[in-house]
């Protein structure tokens, strides 16, 4: 059980952003308990919110895959043959084989996904925190040329 504090001031400017700060919090966690009160002090008026919660476990969502008979737009295309010689040249410099460094269904699904940070590459099948942070930035300004 975890615990955490929140202040609603009650001033129009504040009042709004604060609802959202813990309305975002509230999506994330399960309620155990509340206790609120009206606090005025110092002319300053603001409810004090006390949330005791239990995180959620962690969903795991299904990963994106396309296959190789993806269809795929001009630009998809021409992203999907940039990533195909990029991965030659990985795969010659590593001294492996060109799936070692990616298979193409990852990389038809990399250019289908528009892929612009490496928090995007969580959603795609076959890349893990190692292969994000070995390719990731290569792969991003790879799309960004193009």
């Amino acid at each position: 059980m975890k615990i955490k504090t929140f202040h609603i001031r009650l001033s129009k400017e504040h009042i709004i952003s604060d609802e959202n700060r813990i309305n975002e919090f509230l999506t994330d966690i399960q309620v155990i308990n509340t206790f609120a009160s009206l606090v005025n002090a110092n002319k300053l008026n603001f409810w004090s919110i006390v949330i005791t919660y239990s995180e959620l476990p962690e969903m795991k969502k299904e990963k994106l895959s396309y296959s190789s008979e993806t269809e795929l737009t001009e630009r998809e295309q021409e992203i999907y043959d940039n990533l195909k010689k990029w991965r030659v040249d990985k795969a010659a410099v590593e001294n492996v084989p060109t799936y070692v460094v990616a298979h193409d269904k990852e990389l038809i699904t990399i250019a289908k996904q528009n892929i612009d940070k490496l928090d995007d590459f969580k959603n795609i099948k076959g890349f893990g925190k190692k292969k994000i942070d070995k390719y990731g930035d290569d792969i991003i300004a790879l799309i960004n040329s193009v």
